[in-house]
């Protein structure tokens, strides 16, 4: 294996591993409110983006459609959100959270941030906004093949 190939496995596996371990810490009070960890980012954009389509949910968030749906489905029924059929398209749901979400997102993304600035608080910032671009430019690539 050349180098450039153990270089790209190493920044994986080290992406993995800090998603998985930011994950473990957030997943506590994602689960305590009633929500899942793949149900979270969708009530979270839904709560910063009344009136969203399930598939700028799917877009955005980076899942399918059929987790979207799932997500979306859950939600209602937990009463987070209620969806409308789209006026533009008969198979396409409109979400909008009701009353309880904002608060839930709010608490939730709270303790987050508690988190992300106990992680991040002694590194330098223009770093970490460089190793932020190269990441996104990375994913971009990918989400283009």
């Amino acid at each position: 294996m050349d180098q450039l190939s153990k270089d790209y496995k190493k920044l994986v596996r080290n992406a993995w591993r800090l998603f998985y371990l930011s994950h473990k810490a957030w997943a506590a009070p994602i689960e305590a409110a009633g929500l899942t960890t793949a149900s979270f980012p969708v009530l979270e954009m839904i709560v910063q983006n009344p009136g969203v389509t399930q598939q700028e949910i799917t877009e955005q968030v980076s899942l399918d459609k059929s987790c979207t749906s799932r997500a979306c489905k859950a939600l209602e029924a937990a009463g987070f959100i209620r969806r409308e059929k789209s006026l533009q398209s008969a198979h396409a749901f409109r979400c909008f959270p009701t009353e309880k979400a904002p608060e839930a997102v709010e608490r939730i993304t709270g303790q987050e941030a508690r988190h992300i600035h106990a992680l991040f608080e002694n590194q330098n910032p223009e770093s970490f906004a460089r190793v932020n671009a190269f990441l996104t430019e990375l994913a971009e690539k990918l989400q283009k093949e």
